[in-house]
């Protein structure tokens, strides 16, 4: 019998308080469904799971309702904010707590209490919404339910939901399903969750819903299967078990055997997978006669067999060719006939923005900005709307109100689509999937380009902060480096009005760039090294890294920032500035030697935290030349009090490469700055705990080492990162002489734990070069070449064959590796498949040798990704697509 359980036994660690008192650390509360690495989003009214040592003398699970409010004696409670949590039930390493429905949303502190002695704090962030299905156990399968009941007994294959609560069962009504039973189109079934949100009425803290009462929820709800939208569903309140809601539909005709499931509530949502999942295979749909490149593949956000194919942009008709829409479940090919523009035309770096299509998320839908062929670009850009519905392969061309020069999809998961108006105010209208109006937004008005304020043109600080209610804050200064001390902290407002400006304190300046100098003796790289960050949620401050003008002396330039609505406003309804320089402890400095300096995040503590080192550097060091910028110490900053600590290397040896590193749910990570040879990439890397503010190392495998930080993905729900491994002897470049490390990807991929401390190699099979990372628009567009699909357990990359021989390259392939056993299966081609991925060289206009994105889309979200099929001749011969 299957069972899915929520106790999670945590080893015994030598050397913790005594067993009466209750021992956590700052990731103890997570969100007792999904259990994501603190700090953990958990919805009012959902499941709070508390870990530790010495919590409770025994399990216990109360055998009443309401759930208690302590339990055990000595007593266990638990308090949200001070509130007191109702309990599912205390066991000695794990207790289990409904967040109360009168929390307000926001970060939260939990306490537990074991007779009346407090636990250490804990951080939570409460949501109105945090979806989590219920799923089996370690799997991505999540319990359903057939509905309604079959006449006979129910098989030995059904389970109960252990919640450790009263109740036996989610429902009495249905028979739960094997986890691995093929989805059967028609078939009417019930899924389950906690974390949906508010309803109304408004349920009672501690208690299941009220028999014979009708509940309504606040926010919407959708529900797609295979992003095709789901049959007849009806959400409801459960009535035996605290915080569970239950999701019956009907399933779509046009399922298949194995379907991604999700279902969002409001613009939040979570997904699982019906149906068996074995080693995943593409299916594949040739292309039209008369498509002669396709450049990019464009996937709808929920189903993942529906793509959009289009050639690269015409720059004389301003169009994308070869556009054409391919329904994989229908086996129908639909050609569009308009022009599609992109679908932000007037972009800055069109390089970077470019792109014919844009999808709704949370919804199976594409949608395009167009012109009719027998019409030109008008003033306004196109008063035309395509709409794609991905789920029925249906299209609709929608006559706007109004001209528009920019289609975005709507931000915190609704699924809409934002209209912006030309002549840059920033109007937008917004309009659902169907086009019908949802309303307008007074969107921020864009800053003019080139900036100006008072001389000042220069950006002295590497990024840009933007703040609630539209506001933006530059730091700038003079043309003139040596003047830089003039710079200053300009406040703008949503219309792009200055309405505040502050000077930097005497003697300090944003942090100079060391230039990089080129072959021909040019400086070349960014205008500036002075990283800024803004605070977390709730606070307005603005922090810049800067240093004394004599360079005798880093610090933080805190700018405090009231906007208007603080009661405290002088004068009252005007942003007021205040600037304080906060030095670094005597002899830190920021590891300012290269333009990738960066402030890393730590949400768990409100800690802004940077790379440091003993002494001021003044020079580049450039990994394009060999060289590192490495540091030996962090500098944590503290948001909330401005306090500064500096923790160093515990090995006086080590370095920390700041050229390798990231952030990763609370773990930072840099290379180790000795880079040994003879790979010249570090092969291990430095974590640093920015829990209990420890480091410690990962030891890479023998002979692989890991790139740096653009080739990096990152999972920070489980503090995992996937990395394209490197190894082997060093190459020369025949033109130079330089001696380089290998091509990146060629040892596989690494798949790192940070907190487990570990690492699993995914090498390459025997045959096999090289992981094609992809070009840097595919980068840009968040179109990597590799990944990992946490859904369903697999890694995934495109990797390159060795050539057949002089001027005869040997093809590229798709590989998949199972990440609970390494196993790597390559994913069959259609007959006279030769190559996927292969970057495009159409040129401009059709002609010449360019550079496009690759024809490659990736979906982590439905454990999903298309690629185009090459032949040897280099033409594109059909689409590919793997899903669930």
């Amino acid at each position: 019998m299957s069972r899915l359980r929520w106790i999670v036994v945590l080893p015994i660690v030598a050397g913790l308080a005594l067993a009466e008192e209750p021992v956590t650390t700052l990731r103890s509360a997570v969100n007792g469904v999904s259990l994501q690495l603190a700090p953990s989003p958990v919805a009012r009214g959902g499941i709070l799971a508390v870990f530790g040592e010495g919590l409770a003398d025994g399990h216990t699970v109360p055998d009443e309702m309401p759930l208690p409010l302590s339990i055990g004696d000595p007593a266990v409670e638990v308090l949200v904010n001070g509130v007191a949590a109702p309990l599912f039930f205390v066991s000695p390493t794990q207790v289990n707590a409904q967040v109360p429905w009168e929390i307000e949303a926001g970060p939260a502190e939990v306490v537990l209490r074991r007779d009346g002695v407090a636990s250490a704090s804990m951080p939570v962030i409460v949501t109105d919404v945090s979806l989590n299905l219920i799923r089996h156990e370690g799997s991505s399968a999540p319990i359903a339910e057939s509905v309604p009941r079959p006449a006979a007994a129910p098989s030995a294959s059904s389970v109960t939901l252990d919640l450790g609560q009263p109740g036996t069962s989610l429902s009495a009504s249905g028979e739960i399903l094997d986890p691995a039973e093929e989805v059967t189109p028609g078939a009417t079934i019930a899924l389950f969750a906690a974390g949906v949100g508010a309803t109304e009425p408004a349920m009672a803290t501690g208690s299941p819903g009220a028999e014979g009462e009708s509940y309504s929820l606040l926010a919407p709800q959708r529900a797609y299967l295979g992003g095709m939208p789901v049959v007849d569903p009806i959400v409801e309140v459960s009535t035996e078990l605290v915080g569970i809601f239950k999701l019956t539909f009907t399933v779509p005709e046009n399922a298949w055997p194995t379907e991604g499931f999700r279902w969002n509530s409001g613009g939040q949502g979570a997904s699982a997978v019906l149906g068996p999942v074995g080693p995943p295979h593409a299916r594949y749909m040739s292309l039209p006669e008369g498509i002669e490149s396709v450049s990019r593949i464009d996937m709808t956000d929920l189903n993942p067999h529906f793509v959009a194919v289009s050639g690269q942009i015409n720059d004389e008709e301003g169009c994308y060719p070869s556009a054409h829409l391919l329904d994989f479940r229908r086996e129908a090919t639909t050609v569009i006939s308009d022009c599609i523009l992109p679908s932000y035309p007037n972009a800055p770096n069109p390089q970077q923005a470019y792109r014919p299509f844009e999808a709704a998320v949370n919804s199976p839908a594409l949608a395009a900005l167009v012109v009719p062929p027998d019409e030109d670009i008008g003033d306004g850009i196109t008063n035309r709307l395509l709409l794609i519905d991905g789920a029925t392969g249906s299209t609709e061309t929608v006559i706007l109100d109004r001209w528009v020069d920019r289609l975005q999809p709507d931000t915190q998961g609704r699924p809409n689509l934002r209209l912006e108006h030309p002549g840059g105010t920033g109007a937008r209208d917004v309009v659902d999937i169907r086009g019908d109006p949802v309303g307008e937004t007074s969107a921020v008005v864009p800053l003019p380009s080139p900036l100006e304020v008072d001389g000042l043109s220069r950006s002295v600080a590497q990024t840009g902060v933007n703040l609630q209610g539209g506001y933006r804050v530059r730091i700038l200064g003079p043309e003139s480096p040596e003047e830089i001390a003039s710079s200053k902290v300009i406040l703008f407002d949503r219309s792009a009005s200055v309405v505040g400006e502050a000077a930097l304190p005497d003697g300090w300046a944003p942090i100079a760039p060391p230039r990089r100098i080129n072959p021909q003796g040019v400086p070349v790289g960014g205008q500036s090294v002075a990283p800024a960050a803004s605070g977390f949620p709730g606070d307005t401050s603005v922090y810049v890294v800067i240093r004394r003008t004599d360079g005798s002396q880093d610090g933080v330039l805190a700018v405090r920032i009231e906007l208007p609505g603080d009661p405290e406003a002088d004068p009252p309804g005007s942003p007021a500035l205040t600037v304080d320089a906060i030095p670094f402890p005597d002899g830190t400095f920021a590891a300012s030697c290269t333009l990738q300096v960066r402030w890393q995040r730590i949400p768990l503590t409100r800690t802004l935290v940077i790379a440091a080192a003993d002494t001021a550097h003044t020079e580049n060091a450039s990994p394009v030349n060999g060289q590192i910028c490495t540091s030996d110490r962090l500098v944590l900053f503290q948001a909330d009090s401005t306090a500064m600590e500096v923790i160093g290397l515990p090995d006086d040896a080590a370095r920390l490469d700041v050229a390798t590193k990231g952030a990763v749910g609370g773990y930072l990570y840099f290379g180790d700055g000795a880079r040994q040879v003879p790979l010249r990439v570090p092969r291990r890397l430095h974590v640093f705990d920015g829990g209990d503010k420890s480091f410690s190392e990962i030891e890479l495998p023998e002979g692989v080492g890991i790139t740096i930080n653009n080739l990096v993905q990152q999972m920070p729900a489980n503090g995992r990162l996937v990395a394209l491994a490197t190894g082997g002897p060093l190459r020369t470049n025949n033109r130079t002489g330089a001696q380089r490390p290998q091509v990146a990807g060629n040892r596989g991929l690494l798949v790192i734990d940070l907190p487990q401390g570990s690492v699993t190699h995914l090498p390459l099979p025997d045959g096999y070069q090289r992981i094609i990372p992809g070009t840097g628009q595919m980068v840009n567009a968040q179109k990597r070449g590799f990944g990992v699909l946490p859904l369903v357990g697999r890694a995934v990359a495109a990797v390159r064959l060795p050539n057949a021989g002089p001027g005869a390259p040997g093809g590229s392939r798709i590989m998949t590796w199972d990440l609970e056993t390494g196993e790597a299966t390559e994913i069959a081609m259609p007959e006279g498949g030769f190559a996927v991925v292969r970057p495009v060289v159409q040129g401009q206009g059709g002609g010449g040798q360019g550079q496009g994105l690759g024809a490659w889309d990736f979906s982590p979200k439905t454990a999903s990704f298309a690629f185009g099929v090459y032949d040897e001749g280099g033409n594109i011969m059909s689409i590919g697509v793997v899903g669930p």
